[in-house]
Parts: structure tokens; C-alpha cells; sequence
């Protein structure tokens, strides 16, 4: 199966690290006016979360709200002029797909605003190229753990709302089922399990995936690189491969899914699950990247017509133009 449209598939595979982060520990994200949460609307691209914020009192930037993504990039050469002063140092990034690295510059000190909430301090990797948002009208960039290390975030796709609200002592809400983050990850990553033959049924880590618009996807090691083809779009170019048909499919002890289509790409390092937005969509979720746990709200409607199945949401791959989405 070919896919046509591009999917997103922002954060599996990157990781960023500079020292002059660590020197910035004082600066955060806070609610402007003091209270406990804001909730807002947030638009959308093809299911994924659009945060427009203001840049440095200046400029306007449309931000993915990526929870596989460690950073905030912006794309583009016109940001080299909106924000701060530049480190004297380039980095070289990468993430799925089969192109180059990416080249990117630090800058220290920048603010972004939206919504009621504020980021001081805040570092922003700049790469003049636009190569990959050239199919995202209206995209200029990525921001996840960022923003998510300071709040304790609930998202209502249905609903296009998303609430930020101070991270300790949150209740969580009846209906909800809460699992427990992987507290030596910093991206948020609980377990999870599929029976799909070849490949594996061990339990493996599985991430949250908000920056990807597929639904189940698995990195496996019983896939061989001549059985994909083109699939989706990731940081670093096109991704190779294919579509599985599945048996059952857990997330922690819950049962999920049986008899299911999921995405699987071929790796040759540890195997690993994720769910994107195709999945989330129908659901309210909540993550807690300070108290460590994620919690999920199975649909009144899916729990009367299908008590333990989701296959409707893995079944869907293709992702269709939403028309909220940002132009």
C-alpha cells in the first residue's frame, strides 16, 4: 500500500543535546495570569495539534505540539531574523526517512506566547531549510518537550480544545484509565504489546506520538527493507514501509484492539511501538511529564459497540484533509 499524502512522523529517532541548555533551568513556561489552567481551541493539520504562538513580541508561528519531540525548531531563513542572538555553533540533527541531516542554529533567550501561557528563556533551533513543512501550508515548526516538561496537558481532539494546567496534584477524572511513564524516558513512553506474526510479541516500549498522523506503528526487526515501500514522510525524507494485518494489541494490561491494520517499518536497533493522532483522535488524553503518567478516556460509544476492539482507528491509515485545518 502506498500512501499519498504526507504523514508526519516527527520524533522517534531525534535527539538533540547541547551543554548551554543546561544553563537555562531558571527559565520556563508559566500561565500568564496566575491560575491553575487555561484551556484554548487549538487548529488543526489533518489531526495534528497547531499551537499559533507569538514569537519575541514580533511574529507570528504556527507550532506542532510534537510528545515525540524534545525541542522547538522553526523552519525557515526568515526566523534567523525574528529571533534572538545565535551560540556560535551549528547543530546537526536527524530523524526518520532516508535524506540528510538536518542543519540547524541555536538561539538563547527567545519568548513565545499563546493563549494565556508565556515561555521565557526559551531556546529555538532555526534551519533555513523549509523542505519539510513544504507540504504543511501555513507550519513553521515543532515544539514538544518544552512545553510539556512544565504543564500537565489534556487534549480533546473531538473536541479541538487542549488544557493547560499546573502539573502536581491533579485528580484524575472518572472514566479515565492512567498508566505510569517510563521514568527513565524523557519523552512520554509506557508499555505496549502486539501479536502480529512475524513479528514480535514481547512487550516493548511504546510512545506517545502526537507529531505522527498514523495510528499504530511498530520499529521491527522481522520486516526486511525490500518488502516496503514509500509509506509516509518523516523529519529527514520519505519512509520505507509497509502494512500489517494484527492479531491483539495492549497498551499496558489493556486490551485494545483485535484484528487491526498497523503501520511497521523495518529498524535495526531496540523494536518499539508508538500510537499517533489517527489513533488519539478519538480519545481524551491526558500527559503528566512531571508526575509521570499518561490516562485515557475510552469513548462512550466505542465501549457500547465494541467493548474491547479499536480496529476502526488503526483501520483508518490514510489521513484526509480536516477542514479546520491551517491554510
Amino acid at each position: 500500500m502506498k500512501i499519498g499524502s504526507f504523514l508526519m512522523l516527527m520524533g522517534l529517532m531525534v535527539t538533540i543535546n547541547f551543554s548551554r541548555a543546561n544553563e537555562l533551568n531558571d527559565k520556563r513556561f508559566t500561565i500568564e495570569d496566575g491560575t491553575c489552567e487555561v484551556t484554548f481551541i487549538y487548529r488543526k493539520f489533518n489531526e495534528l495539534i497547531v499551537l499559533s504562538a507569538q514569537l519575541n513580541n514580533s511574529v507570528s508561528v504556527n507550532l506542532i505540539l510534537d510528545t515525540g519531540f524534545r525541542n522547538t525548531i522553526l523552519f525557515g531563513k526568515k526566523f534567523q531574523r525574528e529571533v534572538n542572538s545565535f551560540t556560535s555553533k551549528t547543530i546537526s540533527f536527524s530523524g526518520l526517512g532516508n535524506g540528510s541531516s538536518l542543519i540547524g542554529k541555536i538561539s538563547l533567550d527567545n519568548e513565545l506566547k499563546f493563549n494565556g501561557l508565556k515561555g521565557s528563556g526559551v531556546v529555538i533551533i532555526v534551519v533555513p531549510s523549509r523542505q519539510f513543512v513544504n507540504e504543511m501550508p501555513g507550519i513553521d515548526g515543532v515544539i514538544g518537550y518544552d512545553l510539556l516538561r512544565w504543564f500537565e496537558i489534556e487534549v480533546n481532539p473531538k473536541m479541538s480544545t487542549v488544557t493547560f494546567r499546573h502539573p502536581e496534584g491533579n485528580s484524575i477524572p472518572d472514566g479515565f484509565t492512567k498508566l505510569d511513564l517510563n521514568k527513565e524516558e524523557v519523552l512520554p513512553i509506557v508499555s505496549g504489546q502486539i501479536q502480529a506474526a512475524p513479528h514480535t510479541s514481547n512487550v516493548l516500549p511504546l510512545l506517545i506520538d502526537t507529531g505522527s498522523q498514523l495510528g499504530v506503528l511498530l520499529k521491527s526487526q522481522q520486516i526486511d527493507s525490500s518488502e516496503c515501500e514509500v509509506m509516509a514522510r518523516g523529519l529527514c525524507g520519505f519512509i520505507m514501509g509497509a502494512e500489517a494485518s494484527g492479531e491483539r494489541f495492549w497498551i499496558g494490561q489493556v486490551h485494545m484492539a483485535s484484528g487491526f491494520l498497523f503501520s511497521v517499518i523495518p529498524t535495526d536497533k531496540e523494536e518499539m511501538l508508538s500510537i499517533g493522532m489517527d489513533f488519539l483522535k478519538d480519545y481524551v488524553f491526558i500527559i503528566n511529564s512531571v508526575e509521570q503518567y499518561f490516562a485515557f478516556k475510552i469513548p462512550t460509544h466505542k465501549q457500547q459497540k465494541h467493548p474491547a476492539s479499536l480496529t476502526e482507528i488503526a483501520q483508518r491509515m490514510k489521513p484526509i484533509a480536516d477542514s479546520d485545518s491551517v491554510d
